[in-house]
């Protein structure tokens, strides 16, 4: 596959009292927000490394 070099990937992590981590991870074809293809993955995890792996 071939990786967009001018996208936007912007990801967020967050982690809760409870344990639970998670990751949001946006993926955007289009550098400029106008037009193209918008991705949103939720990555869970019950720890950091579980979710950014």
């Amino acid at each position: 596959t071939t990786v967009d070099l001018y996208g936007l990937y912007s990801f967020y992590l967050e982690g809760r009292e409870a344990g639970l981590l998670y990751g949001v991870l946006l993926l955007n074809s289009s550098s400029i927000n106008v037009g193209g293809i918008a991705l949103v993955y939720l990555l869970l995890g019950p720890n950091l490394l579980d979710v950014v792996d």
